[in-house]
């Protein structure tokens, strides 16, 4: 299949940044190309460029606005999501795309969905859009905030196929925004566990908890734990890595709300390490006795999925995608905003090194066996296929119930005019 895929988060050339969406797009867009599908993504840079990344081809755009996008005006959203459109009609007028993959967050599909173009044939991917992101974290709407996410949810109406990391993320889109779409799929996101694999383990006892600091994220519910854990074992160290964000109760750094929040004798024990490097990463996840997760929302974390790729023992929030990623004796699920049980669970770990090892082999098995970038991308071009399945005229779309059923949709035949990729 000739496949595009679109997230201006793509990672670009020696970035650090690595978000959700653009790990998501970077594993799915490579293990696709190495079953042999023709892969393009449409990303952003700060000029119009066009590189390849072995079998993928990236196409970016320049985004022409701030990188965060609750900084960014409607205008430059649409604007985005204009020359996205464009760029994709002049793809499919060149090559003839089989499939146009758009991410809910950020409405770059919007221009194309909601025109109703039909060729080439288009699949959402849930991620969390901006009315989750903003119920979950206690945030205030800003005009352009609010703008940005009702396209988010036009194009999550009008998609005409969906997939979702998890049950529970298509259940919450559904319960606040109307889906049409005719077919419905859960297929998970993936790990690159070529990059992220097991490295000696340390005898040091530092809890490492990756991710933004936001309250979404429950960096704060760890922050509370801190001393619990400390009381037990003095030498513990807590490291945080994960760029800050504004979104403090008072609109400010979560940082430093985080810091206000400790003794000041914990302090010495927690750092803040920012954004760091995927490279980075690999080497924080390797280096912890434990991986906290704390999350009050999450949809199918990345974080969760790395950690367990490295063989590290999870403790997570028992909330959203998670459970769905964690069975039984492949971490330890917690009650979400209870940094009391969180101890409990973090100090079991740091006290017994066999369970620890135990629980970071099956995790390790299971990110294998389940979660590796090309198992998830057999079974997405499995989604993909039903989708482009050709049906009789007469025959009714169906939708998927998130239970393995194999639903067709018709592929229509009807095409659009393109205009030529400058």
């Amino acid at each position: 299949m000739k496949i595009c895929l679109v997230s201006h988060e793509y990672p670009r050339p020696a970035s650090a940044s690595w978000g959700g969406v653009g790990a998501y797009t970077y594993n799915m867009a490579h293990a696709l190309a190495s079953l042999g599908h023709t892969v393009f993504v449409i990303a952003s840079d700060e000029r119009d460029s066009r590189r390849t990344e072995g079998a993928v081809t990236v196409i970016s755009l320049p985004l022409n606005a701030p990188k965060i996008i609750t900084q960014r005006s409607a205008a430059q959203v649409l604007d985005y999501g204009d020359r996205v459109n464009k760029c994709v009609n002049s793809i499919h007028s060149d090559l003839g795309l089989d499939l146009v993959e758009f991410p809910d967050f950020g409405a770059e599909g919007y221009s194309f969905i909601v025109s109703g173009q039909t060729e080439p044939p288009h699949v959402l991917r849930l991620h969390t859009c901006l009315e989750l992101v903003f119920r979950n974290d206690n945030r205030r709407w800003t005009p352009d905030a609010r703008q940005i996410a009702q396209m988010e949810t036009a194009a999550i109406s009008a998609a005409r196929h969906i997939t979702s990391p998890s049950a529970f993320l298509l259940t919450l889109t559904s319960e606040t925004t109307p889906l049409g779409a005719s077919t419905r799929r859960i297929v998970p996101n993936g790990v690159d566990a070529r990059v992220f694999t097991p490295a000696n383990a340390t005898d040091a006892r530092t809890v490492l908890c990756p991710g933004r600091l936001q309250r979404l994220k429950g960096s704060h519910v760890l922050i509370q734990a801190v001393p619990r854990i400390l009381k037990k074992f003095p030498d513990a160290q807590f490291i945080f890595a994960g760029r800050d964000t504004l979104s403090a109760p008072d609109g400010r750094s979560f940082q430093a709300y985080l810091t206000s929040l400790l003794d000041p004798k914990a302090r010495p024990a927690v750092k803040f390490l920012g954004e760091v490097s995927r490279q980075e990463m690999v080497r924080l996840y390797s280096a912890a006795a434990v991986v906290a997760v704390p999350s009050l929302y999450d949809n199918f974390p990345n974080t969760v999925l790395e950690a367990m790729a490295c063989a590290r023992p999870v403790v997570a929030a028992n909330v959203g995608g998670i459970p769905e990623i964690i069975r039984d004796g492949e971490g330890i699920l917690v009650p979400p905003d209870n940094p009391e049980r969180l101890a409990l669970a973090v100090n079991r770990l740091l006290a017994d090194r066999t369970l620890s090892g135990e629980i970071g082999r099956a995790a390790l098995e299971a990110a294998r066996a389940r979660f590796a970038a090309p198992i998830v991308a057999d079974e997405m071009t499995a989604a993909y296929q039903a989708i482009l399945t050709p049906r009789g005229s007469d025959a009714k779309e169906e939708q998927s119930d998130g239970t393995g059923s194999d639903p067709r949709c018709t592929r229509p035949d009807t095409g659009v005019k393109s205009c030529a990729l400058q």
